[in-house]
């Protein structure tokens, strides 16, 4: 129970005036209310209030709104020698093969042996990335085979950090297979947005891909 500061007497919690000496009670500021309690939503471990990062998981948390991202590219010239206009084609052919199945809504990335395409699969609403073989590598030895072996080697690993291949297919030159989509950014884009990682993020992050 709380008591006068001048006098000594008990007081009520309501009370303004003092009943022993009359004086005003004076009343403490309210201590400011504690920051609410942040817990990481992929592991469920309790964070500082500074902490972008899960350093148990490496999860980001409560990463700021990313600034809305580009339209896919479609088109764009290859480190393998190919043209902008050679893609193009791989694009439509692409989209007239899969037509009635997949809608083909742009590229996602591409590399010096493929470029992969976003899709939407349409008989089961769901976002596929599909991978398709540069034309310009057809005719180097053992470079087809290689790029069937990916697909095979992906299906045949089983684990919560590797995606699933649902299929392999071609259609004369079109060499091509479907995979999960991963709505996530790339390292680099994460690398650009904070910087430099914490090192317990970079291990937690190292062993899920080990």
């Amino acid at each position: 129970m709380p008591s006068c500061d001048n006098c000594g007497a008990s007081l009520e919690l309501d009370d303004a005036f003092c009943p022993g000496c009359g004086s005003a009670v004076g009343r403490s500021e309210a201590a400011p209310a504690a920051p609410p309690e942040r817990i990481c939503p992929t592991c469920g471990v309790t964070l500082s209030p500074d902490e972008v990062f899960c350093t148990a998981c490496g999860g980001v948390v409560d990463a700021p709104e990313q600034p809305p991202e580009a339209e896919p590219r479609q088109a764009a010239v290859r480190g393998d020698g190919g043209e902008e206009s050679t893609w193009d084609e791989v694009l439509e052919q692409l989209r007239e093969v899969t037509r009635g199945r997949f809608e083909i809504e742009g590229e996602i990335g591409a590399g010096g042996m493929a470029a992969v395409y976003l899709g939407h699969e349409l008989a089961l609403n769901r976002k596929v990335a599909i991978k398709v073989m540069s034309p310009g590598w057809l005719m180097e030895k053992g470079m087809l085979e290689r790029f069937k072996q990916e697909a095979v080697t992906i299906a045949a690993l089983k684990h919560p950090n590797i995606i699933t291949v649902h299929g392999v297919e071609h259609y004369g030159q079109l060499h091509f297979f479907v995979l999960d989509f991963i709505e996530a950014g790339s390292l680099e884009g994460t690398i650009n947005q904070y910087g430099q990682l914490p090192i317990p993020v970079v291990s937690a992050w190292l062993t899920q891909i080990g």
